[in-house]
């Protein structure tokens, strides 16, 4: 039993360093200091090399002693060791002095690089950020940074080539000319202040796309598209073949000639070459092709539907024109030539043509074909229960009317030997 006059006794049992922002140590000299009979043992059960440092602070400075325990038994011995100690009003028997290891001094080295560089943009008035740029490798491509719609871009120093990308959907990367060399640390300014404006015509609606490529090449460099391809564009400058794409079904691109992008400004260019093709108001609706024909006998442009009418953009030359009517039901009709100049339109008109004016509930022929007297060219027309007997648009000429009235039970015969087809005429043959 603990004597009435021996000091009180504290046993501290920790598995860690302190951990409440406290100084167990400096508390424990504190008490001693103030004067109060007390003795402090510390046990150390499992503790790390700083937590048994802590635990022995504590140990010396209250006046008594530090036990490790790295297992039960251990922590069992050294609680029996303080617990006979205060029964008999005797100090425990001292353990033996615990090498701690000292804290490892950290070791550190200072490294000497070269900091990153910065690429700025400044833009002209007319140009505005992109929805993203990023820079490349002027020699393998491979990109090295990446922004959007910011000014800024931070880059290890070195050369590279900025790729543009207007918008997300209405263009494609276009690699910019100019190669910038950053160095480390420094700012570089990039002007961003050429440019290309496409003019258009009165008329003409945006297209589905429009694109430079070079000389001699098919594939476009770039595209833009939609009205927001119709805003001024940052281009590199250049000379490149101008392609022009008025709708993605209803008509082929078309190489409208070269342009040339003189750097350091925004190049205003006119469309201001093509045709103005002209439906005479007894064609009810437009046809399903129109197309501009080489004298190589290839398709230079081709527009359908709402798209063979009004201003149309061409390239300059003479062409032939062939108009279809409908897809499978009319054979094409060669309407002359047009000659495009390289500066103004072309007038195509769809004047003159037949008209039937048939009797009663009288139904349209398998065929009623057209010869050319003087060509020899035919062409075919084949009415319909549902279009019923529509006009049908020719050249003007020397005609005989042919009559095939149906397919498997008649044959063909000729109904009209000659008829005079005058321009901008439209002759109704009455039956």
């Amino acid at each position: 039993m603990k004597s009435p006059d021996a000091p009180s006794t504290i046993l501290l049992v920790s598995d860690g360093i302190e951990t409440c922002q406290g100084d167990p140590c400096a508390l424990a000299k504190e008490l001693k200091a103030s004067g109060i009979e007390l003795v402090i043992h510390t046990v150390g059960f499992g503790v790390g090399d700083a937590a048994a440092r802590q635990l022995q602070c504590i140990a010396r400075e209250g006046g008594g002693n530090y036990y490790p325990a790295d297992d039960s038994a251990a922590l069992q011995e050294a609680l029996f060791a303080v617990k006979k100690a205060v029964a008999e009003n005797k100090a425990p028997p001292p353990t033996k002095p615990v090498k701690v290891a000292a804290p490892k001094t950290l070791k550190t080295k200072r490294i000497k690089i070269a900091g990153p560089g910065t690429i700025r943009l400044k833009l002209a008035p007319w140009a505005k950020l992109p929805y993203r740029w990023h820079v490349v490798d002027p020699e393998t491509g491979k990109a090295m940074a990446t922004a959007s719609r910011i000014a800024k871009l931070r880059v290890r120093k070195g050369e590279y080539q900025i790729v543009w990308r207007q918008s997300e959907h209405h263009s494609t990367d276009l690699s910019l000319s100019e190669v910038v060399s950053v160095p480390a640390g420094k700012t570089v300014t990039v002007a961003i202040d050429t440019g290309l404006e496409l003019v258009p015509p009165e008329g003409l609606k945006a297209p589905y796309w429009w694109g430079l490529a070079r000389e001699g090449e098919r594939k476009t460099l770039v595209r833009f598209a939609g009205r927001e391809g119709m805003k001024p564009q940052v281009v590199p400058a250049g000379t490149y073949r101008l392609i022009w794409h008025q709708n993605e079904h209803a008509a082929t691109p078309v190489d409208l000639g070269p342009v040339t992008i003189e750097p350091g400004k925004l190049n205003r260019h006119r469309l201001e070459r093509g045709v103005q093709i002209r439906l005479a108001d007894w064609i009810a609706a437009p046809p399903y092709r129109l197309d501009l024909v080489g004298a190589d006998g290839k398709l230079v442009v081709r527009w359908q539907r709402k798209q063979a009418r009004g201003v149309q953009l061409a390239p300059a030359g003479t062409f032939a024109v062939r108009y279809h009517q409908n897809e499978h039901r009319y054979s094409p009709v060669d309407l002359g030539t047009v000659t495009v100049p390289k500066t103004g339109f072309a007038e195509i008109r769809v004047n003159t043509g037949v008209k039937f004016i048939p009797s009663g509930d009288a139904v349209p022929p398998y065929q009623a074909i057209f010869v050319n007297l003087d060509t020899k060219k035919e062409y075919v027309w084949r009415g319909s229960r549902r279009k019923g007997w529509q006009p049908v648009p020719l050249p003007p000429g020397r005609y005989r009317l042919d009559w095939w009235q149906n397919e498997h039970k008649t044959r063909r015969m000729t109904l009209v030997d000659e008829f005079e087809l005058e321009e901008g005429v439209l002759a109704e043959l009455e039956m």
